[in-house]
């Protein structure tokens, strides 16, 4: 269906893209769920819970890796501009990865406290965290050169690698949080292959030749917001995520991270098949509408529109079945993951809906907004945890709290942004 809606569009345009993506993306998330229905019979809720730690700690790492100067590849009208700034962030991912290597190192002692099980694995996540930046840089590069169908296919290759190699892993050697490890290692270095090996044969690497350390120090400058701001504001972001995973590690048991991160990570990959494929292929055409000084209110409201109609029956029986539904899909194990998803779902529907308006905080080189935004909500959401925890004494008490000040977050970015279109005109970007 979606193949024949396409050969009706413009080729190129804004839908067509992102259909492209979201088509692959699409299979990518479905094969990922159709595996959790093998691999969480496969593994205990303990193994999910120290899988989720990994990867909370390089979710966090990585997106810092390369300071955020990744978003800025898609910005500059010219070509070389744009290889400046990823060969900039290259350099960049390979210095965090060895001060986190370093990190490690200097800490294990402290590691092998709390999570002894874990602190062996930990070796494994400065080369995760090199892998995630790299894809960082080859994805935004693709995005710049609209080559969104090369994204949707390597999407698809990581969640078909990642979910083989767990199931095998699990099958071969039992339950352990190493089987899931290893596969979301595997399916991250094939999936950046994939675009990496066609970039080598293209005009990217004669791009690459003529960078000069001025031409990179001259984009440094140019977009030190992204450093200053943005990073803040991506990490802020990505602990407030990680927040109640590591409370709920120290204030409960793993087994209860376990059935959070399958609760948040089942509702998460539906929803991000979308809001990456928009964020993606809006980031390019609200630069592009910007840069030429055109109005963005239309776009932005018809991306925001289209995303609550799409959302809102899905969310809605989630709030209604959650645990129902869990159940029945992974088993009766894991009826307590359904009911976190349950609690979790107002907050990832304002998330869903929101994808527009986080793009226009980068086009409008309003970073530093969104750093307020995002100092608030790590703040409330901490407060909400510990609420529910001391006042309440239950997980479900946290994570519905939680829930509540992640909604008013991202409502009032979609408010902050619809105001900002109304109210800024477009006009050329003076960086590029």
């Amino acid at each position: 269906m979606i193949k024949r809606i396409r050969r009706h569009l413009p080729k190129g345009g804004f839908i067509a893209n992102v259909l492209t993506l979201m088509t692959g993306m699409a299979s990518a998330q479905a094969i990922s769920i159709g595996g959790y229905f093998v691999i969480t019979r496969l593994y205990l809720p303990v193994d999910f819970g120290m899988f989720a730690l990994f990867v909370s700690i390089v979710e966090v790492i990585s997106v810092v890796a390369c300071w955020r100067y990744d978003e800025a590849i898609v910005l500059p009208q010219e070509d070389q501009q744009g290889a400046n700034i990823a060969v900039l962030s290259l350099l960049i991912a390979v210095v965090v990865s060895a001060l986190a290597l370093m990190i490690i190192a200097g800490g294990k002692a402290v590691i092998d406290g709390p999570i002894t099980p874990l602190s062996f694995w930990l070796w494994l996540a400065p080369l995760a965290v090199f892998f995630r930046g790299l894809n960082l840089v080859v994805s935004s590069w693709s995005t710049r050169k609209k080559q969104f169908r090369l994204l949707a296919i390597s999407k698809t290759a990581d969640a078909v690698t990642r979910a083989v190699a767990q199931m095998s892993a699990g099958l071969a050697i039992g339950s352990t949080a190493g089987g899931l490890i290893g596969g979301y290692l595997v399916g991250l270095i094939l999936s950046t292959a994939i675009i990496v090996i066609p970039m080598c044969g293209g005009d990217f690497l004669q791009l690459i030749r003529r960078v000069t350390k001025a031409g990179i120090v001259t984009v440094a400058v140019a977009y030190k917001k992204f450093p200053i701001y943005l990073s803040w504001t991506g990490l802020l972001n990505r602990v407030t995520q990680q927040l109640p995973i590591w409370l709920f590690e120290y204030f409960y048991e793993t087994a209860v991270v376990g059935f959070y991160s399958l609760g948040h990570r089942v509702l998460s990959l539906p929803t991000s098949t979308v809001t990456q494929s928009i964020q993606r292929v809006y980031l390019q055409k609200s630069a592009e509408l910007h840069t030429d000084g055109k109005p963005v209110r239309s776009s932005f409201m018809k991306s925001t529109l289209g995303l609550v109609a799409v959302g809102a029956i899905p969310f809605l029986a989630l709030l209604l079945f959650g645990p129902l539904i869990f159940a029945f899909a992974f088993g009766s194990k894991w009826y307590i993951a359904g009911l976190y998803a349950q609690l979790m779902s107002p907050w990832l529907f304002s998330a869903f809906i929101s994808a527009p308006a986080r793009t226009l905080f980068t086009v409008y080189q309003k970073q530093d907004v969104l750093l307020v935004f995002q100092i608030f909500f790590t703040l409330f959401g901490a407060l909400a945890i510990l609420a529910g925890h001391y006042f309440f004494g239950t997980v479900e008490s946290c994570i519905l709290l939680f829930s509540g000040a992640g909604s008013l977050f991202n409502l009032g970015m979609v408010g902050y942004s619809y105001r900002l279109v109304t109210t800024t005109p477009g006009k050329v970007n003076s960086q590029s």
